[in-house]
């Protein structure tokens, strides 16, 4: 993790602060002392490190308050006359040059650290952010492979690309049986017909609607199937593949089958009825009624 200086701000209060620095510039002196006699010159060269590591980790003010300390000590103890605040020409240039390339680097220090909290700030975010889309595919995966309905994406061969579980258990497959195999292989022989007549239309047009099949699984099961579907194109127009959506319609087509047949028997038995008066009344409440039935369950199809 990057060591930043709001980082160590948030661990450290202000007062704690100031006192790690004043540690600090004390380890520098004495560094100072035990490198080079007092007489040697190089007034500041242990100061800089110090003031350097206290702007990074400690902040502005404590990084000021080593400076000027050191600024002090090294023009007080090490530059002649020592031990001695006489003013010199050259004791005052060698000590504004500590000043403010000290600064300058305090600056330049401090625009760092913050370009690394920036840094570190992005890289949460970002983490958060995939952690959020992990989550929402996730959620969507899950969506997708326990719908109750059929889900499958075709290539522009008219191949399985992705299935989910219900259309698994349809055609009676492991999904590695079924990938990459051509949805035809599950379809009757007027379902293929019908399917290669409407293909190349879906792959130009980019969608299509209730379109009924007989599905039929590896092991012999039969079910009575409507499918629609968009399509996904690349930049230049050519087919990706499908989104396609599969309903199984076996039981509404068999209560259809039901109601036609009442209704024709229905019909019949009006028909050979000789009051007028009596076919009108049936004619009128249960014919009516059974139509009304059979246009229901038919707009069903396509939900």
């Amino acid at each position: 993790m990057i060591a930043t200086s709001s980082q160590w701000t948030k661990r450290l209060s202000k007062q704690y602060r100031y006192v790690v620095a004043a540690l600090v510039f004390v380890v520098a002196l004495g560094a100072r002392f035990a490198v080079l006699p007092v007489e040697a010159g190089l007034s500041f060269t242990t100061f800089y490190p110090a003031a350097f590591l206290v702007y990074y980790f400690l902040g502005v003010g404590p990084g000021v308050m080593v400076m000027l300390l050191s600024a002090y000590a090294g023009y007080y103890i090490f530059h002649p006359p020592f031990w001695s605040l006489d003013i010199t020409l050259d004791g005052f240039v060698v000590t504004a040059t500590f000043i403010v390339s000290n600064s300058l680097i305090g600056w330049l220090t401090l625009r760092h650290v913050r370009a690394l909290s920036d840094l570190e700030n992005a890289h949460e975010n970002q983490k958060e952010l995939h952690l959020q889309l992990k989550l929402a595919l996730n959620e969507a995966n899950d969506l997708y492979a326990k719908a109750p309905f059929g889900y499958y994406s075709l290539s522009p061969a008219g191949e399985i690309v992705r299935v989910n579980a219900k259309f698994l258990t349809w055609v009676e497959a492991e999904e590695r049986d079924v990938i990459g195999t051509p949805i035809t292989d599950y379809f009757g022989l007027v379902g293929q017909s019908k399917f290669r007549d409407n293909f190349q239309r879906f792959k130009s047009d980019g969608h299509i609607e209730g379109l009924e099949f007989e599905l039929r699984g590896r092991k012999g099961g039969i079910r009575q199937v409507s499918v629609s579907a968009t399509a996904i194109f690349d930049g230049d127009g050519a087919l990706l593949k499908s989104r396609s959506v599969m309903f199984d319609i076996t039981e509404l087509n068999a209560a259809k089958g039901r109601i036609e047949s009442q209704r024709m028997l229905l019909a019949g038995v009006v028909e050979g009825l000789p009051f007028g008066i009596a076919f009108s009344m049936i004619n009128k409440s249960c014919i009516a009624s059974i139509n009304a039935s059979y246009k229901c369950l038919d707009m069903t199809k396509g939900i």
